[in-house]
């Protein structure tokens, strides 16, 4: 069988998401405006960065505030990724209650929605939390939930929202880390 090249095609960062790339740690929080690709960012992150997907490492995570917002993003990662996309299989099949897409380099991407949080039990390498201040008790989850998914592999973890003010948790979680 001859091995054949696969080429995707993800957003090119802008010049601020890319300064924030390089600055990234083990726990980031990103607060940006409407519009300035906050979900674009989290899409280069858990696919493309050293712990993301396509790495074939240990599964990584979305977590959105509603199912809505996870159709939207997980259509958008399999558009990009779609040569990299594992046929479904019946083994494949019992993730399909939390919406995973299995890679051929290994990885794999799991996304939930936190309207109704279902228990966690998977560790992850990583997880992308998008428009944290839209969750209701987001610390509470954090602490007891997402945190506890990144012990066995000591994963990584990006929150991204805009602040909205100051009254909610993303803005405290933000805080805690200036």
């Amino acid at each position: 069988m001859k091995n054949e090249e696969i080429r995707i095609k993800l957003p090119r960062p802008t010049p601020v998401q890319q300064k924030i790339l390089n600055k990234a740690s083990r726990y980031n929080a990103v607060a940006m405006g409407e519009k300035a690709g906050k979900t674009t960012l989290g899409i280069e992150v858990i696919l493309a960065s050293p712990r993301g997907a396509i790495a074939g490492g240990p599964p990584v995570a979305w977590f959105a505030p509603t199912e809505d917002a996870i159709i939207e993003v997980r259509r958008a990662i399999m558009r990009a990724i779609d040569p990299l996309v594992k046929p479904v299989t019946s083994s494949s099949k019992k993730h399909a209650g939390r919406k995973r897409i299995e890679l051929i380099t290994g990885g794999a991407i799991d996304f939930y929605s936190m309207e109704e949080p279902a228990e966690i039990f998977e560790q992850y390498g990583l997880i992308v939390v998008d428009d944290v201040c839209r969750i209701q008790s987001f610390l509470s989850s954090w602490e007891f939930v997402l945190a506890e998914t990144l012990r066995e592999h000591q994963g990584d973890a990006w929150f991204l929202s805009g602040a909205y003010g100051k009254n909610n948790d993303f803005y405290r979680l933000f805080d805690q880390g200036s």
